[in-house]
């Protein structure tokens, strides 16, 4: 379990997604401390820092990939041969407007290797239709990008609505990245490390879940890891 400095801690087998492939060097580089300010919220409505197995996430383990509690860290793995997106989910809607920020690393900060935070879920079940507003970073390259992927009841249909290149908050390799992002009605506000990088209008989604997941090329194992979750309602915007 990692332990934030700036922030006071107190403490969703489902379908492969298609993800878009930018190839580029990786410039790795060494975990930064934490320094980042929180996102300016309400009062906390939770805060999982992944010690409780029974807190709500998805538990999973198959030959195309992994979710699970790891000593204090939730595990996304993506395993090959498998689809290059893996994610778990936690169905529970704890706020409607809110803010959720949480850390997350790439172990191996390989070059195509993306993390994953997603709002507003609402679980896909078999013909019937369901998605994520999903904010994907990709710190080899610090981009990252930001838009609903809706299940229509038979196909994934990603559709990014914003994306940035090269973005100096996004820290590279493996070192790791606070995400976070402001949820108000219809509006979504995408921070890395304590700054804002992406702004989305899009009413797809009115509620749901939270999603934590990894992506990577296709052929290859892909792992990211998340601590420290919190989400603060919003009130008064």
């Amino acid at each position: 379990m990692r332990r934030l400095i700036s922030v006071v801690t107190i403490t969703f087998t489902w379908s492969i997604m298609a993800a878009p492939a930018w190839d580029r060097p990786l410039m790795a580089q060494e975990p930064a401390a934490h320094e980042n300010p929180p996102i300016p919220a309400g009062k906390v409505v939770l805060v999982d820092e992944f010690t409780d197995p029974t807190s709500g996430w998805l538990v999973s383990d198959f030959p195309g990939g992994q979710q699970a509690y790891d000593n204090g860290e939730y595990r996304v793995v993506a395993r090959a041969p498998g689809g290059p997106i893996r994610i778990g989910w936690r169905e529970q809607e704890v706020a409607r407007d809110f803010v959720v920020e949480v850390d997350a690393w790439l172990p191996r900060g390989n070059e195509g290797e993306s993390v994953t935070l997603g709002v507003r879920f609402v679980g896909a079940r078999s013909g019937m239709p369901g998605g994520v507003m999903r904010f994907q970073v990709r710190p080899s390259e610090g981009r990252a990008w930001f838009g609903p992927n809706i299940w229509d009841g038979a196909r994934w249909n990603h559709r990014p609505i914003v994306e940035t290149a090269d973005h100096p908050a996004i820290r590279r390799g493996s070192a790791v990245n606070r995400l976070g992002v402001k949820v108000h009605g219809s509006s979504y506000v995408a921070y890395v490390n304590g700054q804002e990088i992406l702004h989305v209008d899009d009413g797809t989604f009115t509620g749901g879940g939270l999603v934590l997941g990894a992506a990577g090329p296709q052929g290859a194992d892909t792992e990211a890891r998340f601590d420290n979750l919190v989400i603060r309602e919003l009130s008064g915007e």
